[in-house]
């Protein structure tokens, strides 16, 4: 009995929380973008700590000059940096971008026939396969990127610093 009031309390919660969205909300939920937009914050929060000490780790021979008070200020203002970037998207904002295309597209009808296919079992596994899909490829984008960044200040840096010393040399 316990079991059948649960299921029939969530069933009309659901029912209300359905009824209280618009067809381009329940689009949303149905198909998982909340999701997706959850996986592309954290990807990009663990993206950023990386470049972070990527940085720090190509910095460490001009760093190893100065005392390490000033090296942590220093990493810290990369942190607070790579947090602004981090921060400049909302999954509030891009919630609206998502709705909004699918509402400027479509009618109300032809959304909800659409989510009554993406809520079925069959479809919800078919998507769950996709994020993970999206997740990996997401993952590996970003691992290229990082590497290649890092390559690429590897080689940047210490011809930069090369310039700033000839140029301080020049000076003298």
């Amino acid at each position: 009995m316990r079991l059948g009031t649960l299921f029939l309390l969530c069933s009309i919660t659901f029912s209300v929380s359905s009824a209280e969205l618009s067809p381009a909300e329940r689009m949303l939920n149905a198909m998982g973008i909340d999701q997706v937009l959850s996986q592309s914050k954290e990807a990009q929060a663990k993206a950023a700590q990386d470049q972070v000490a990527m940085v720090m780790r190509q910095l460490s021979g001009t760093l190893a000059k100065i005392p390490e008070e000033q090296v942590k200020e220093i990493e810290g203002l990369f942190q607070n940096m790579m947090l602004e970037i981090t921060n400049s998207w909302s999954t509030e904002e891009a919630i609206r971008i998502y709705s909004q295309t699918w509402t400027d597209n479509y009618t109300d009808t032809e959304i909800l026939a659409v989510v009554e296919k993406y809520e079925q079992p069959e479809s919800q596994q078919e998507l769950q396969m996709l994020l993970q899909a999206s997740a990996n490829l997401n993952e590996y984008i970003l691992g290229s990127y990082n590497k290649a960044t890092e390559e690429a200040l590897a080689e940047t840096l210490p011809k930069m610093q090369l310039i700033i010393k000839e140029a301080l040399n020049n000076k003298k």
